[in-house]
């Protein structure tokens, strides 16, 4: 899915990110990890996808888990959209998986990427394929 630019303040941006994340094989999300078209302007959820059986193989559960947020602008953790954002990992001691797109990110987008751990850890969300 391409998103498509418009002049809102900061959505340019978020719209590409979104792209880039989704290339990068990460779902988007709101920041409760709740899955949505159009990303926010503010952060970006990401989401991971995980594929789990069931009783002997018999019903397949997908599932999708909560690794974080990308913020783009919220002062109160010091993201701005045009020189620092903030990467929250729910995930830790896993900080490796979101490294290599905290590298990519920083380097597109010329921006400072600061990548902390969340203190409330993974969030998991289940869903059913049709």
């Amino acid at each position: 899915m391409i998103f498509v630019f418009d002049r809102r303040k900061n959505y340019n941006i978020a719209c590409g990110v979104a792209n880039d994340v989704m290339r990068w094989g990460y779902e988007i999300s709101d920041e409760c990890g709740r899955e949505m078209e159009f990303p926010k302007r503010d952060v970006i959820g990401l989401r991971r996808y995980e594929e789990r059986k069931g009783l002997l193989g018999l019903l397949c559960i997908d599932r999708t888990k909560h690794i974080g947020n990308i913020w783009l602008d919220n002062p109160t953790i010091g993201a701005s959209p045009k020189s620092c954002w903030v990467i929250e990992n729910y995930n830790p001691g896993e900080e490796h998986e979101l490294g290599s797109l905290v590298k990519e990110l920083g380097r597109q987008y010329k921006v400072q990427i600061r990548l902390q751990n969340a203190p409330d850890g993974g969030r998991i969300v289940n869903f059913y394929r049709h």
